[in-house]
């Protein structure tokens, strides 16, 4: 499996080696087979696309997608395990030329964060809640539109980023899993909540 992050491993309680430096992330080993990737430039949402490709190319097809952000509701969560996302920003990490090699521009998006792997992956905690992030244009300030799709009565809502969506899309595309986890603070011991 390959987490990627937007968040240094040590402040997620991780213990790796750090294999190399690859444009605008790190990449750590944290046992025979898996990598921990820290994204430095998350606003270039190019650079999950870019993460998430350079492990499919190395037959890599399990991701882990760990951002920062924050609560959509009223209650006190350290985060949200992620179920699915509704991307109205207006930026896609496929604009453009398609990379055929990957798969079609247009694919299936069901189970884009795979019920398999949350199941596998994510133990039991009180700390964290489960449900959809809204991915706004801004993080400062919620545009209309943004704010009713929050508050639709079919859809739960757990989390507002504009982390993690890009490298789920960009997995799906290539048929690989992803799992994500979305972070309302800086610091979380991810053992407790992850089986890695």
């Amino acid at each position: 499996m390959v987490i990627i992050a937007t968040i240094e491993p040590e402040k997620l309680g991780i213990s790796c080696s750090f294999k190399y430096k690859y444009k605008e992330y790190f990449v750590y080993q944290y046992n025979q087979n898996d990598y921990y990737v820290h994204l430095t430039n998350t606003i270039n949402i190019k650079i999950w696309l870019d993460s998430v490709r350079n492990f499919i190319d190395q037959d890599k097809d399990r991701f882990l997608f760990i951002g920062k952000g924050r609560e959509a509701g009223e209650k006190k969560h350290a985060g949200c395990i992620v179920t699915g996302h509704v991307n109205l920003s207006g930026i896609n990490p496929l604009i453009g030329p398609n990379a055929d090699q990957y798969g079609p521009r247009f694919f299936d998006v069901g189970d884009l964060y795979s019920v398999e792997m949350r199941n596998n992956l994510f133990k039991e905690n009180d700390d964290f809640t489960r449900g959809n992030i809204l991915i706004p244009v801004s993080m400062e300030e919620l545009s209309d539109l943004e704010k009713k799709v929050l508050n639709l009565d079919n859809i739960k809502f757990s989390g507002l980023t504009k982390d993690i969506f890009a490298g789920a899309i960009a997995a799906k595309q290539a048929k690989a899993k992803s799992a994500g986890l979305l972070l309302f603070q800086d610091e979380y011991d991810l053992p407790k909540i992850v089986n890695i």
